[in-house]
Order: structure tokens, then sequence, then C-alpha cells
């Protein structure tokens, strides 16, 4: 399983929050890659511990910064590329 869904700050609320920083820090520093496919989001909220509808919504915002691609049927997948130079994300 990807260890970024076990980085993810539990104590943070709004949880849905702490699950987007914890993504977009997998990113950044590499631990989740450009091309690469996600487990399936019920999975990944069993894996956390919270509602399928708060990782959704972490997930809808991530897709909205350009970090990650999500279709249905298709999966989930990482669009944003770690930067080397400076290790930034693309604006939110």
């Amino acid at each position: 399983m990807h260890p970024w869904i076990y980085t993810v700050d539990r104590h943070r609320y709004p949880r849905w929050e702490a699950i987007l920083a914890g993504l977009e820090t997998a990113i950044r520093t590499g631990l989740l890659c450009h091309g690469e496919r996600l487990p399936g989001q019920r999975l990944i909220a069993d894996l956390m511990g919270v509602h399928v509808n708060t990782l959704n919504r972490a997930m809808q915002e991530a897709a909205r910064r350009g970090l990650i691609h999500a279709r249905v049927g298709s999966g989930t997948t990482v669009i944003a590329r770690r930067t080397p130079s400076d290790n930034t994300l693309p604006p939110s």
C-alpha cells in the first residue's frame, strides 16, 4: 500500500485538509510520482479511518489544484510533478 496514506496527520482538522496536505507533501517529496495510480477511494478512506465523503472532498480539491486526475472506472492518477529545483507544487 502507498506509504503516504499512513503519513497523514489524523489530529489535524478539518480532516479533508489534512489529507490534501499529506497528498501534496507526498508529491513534493517524491513519495508519489507523476503517472502513479492511487488505490480506490473507498480503500484509502478505510485505511485512514475517515468517511469516504471526507476523502472525496480532499481528492476533488487535489484535482482542482492539478495534483491528480480522477476518472470514474479508470481510477486516480498523480499528474503533478516534483520540481527538483525548488520542491514546489503548482499554485493553489
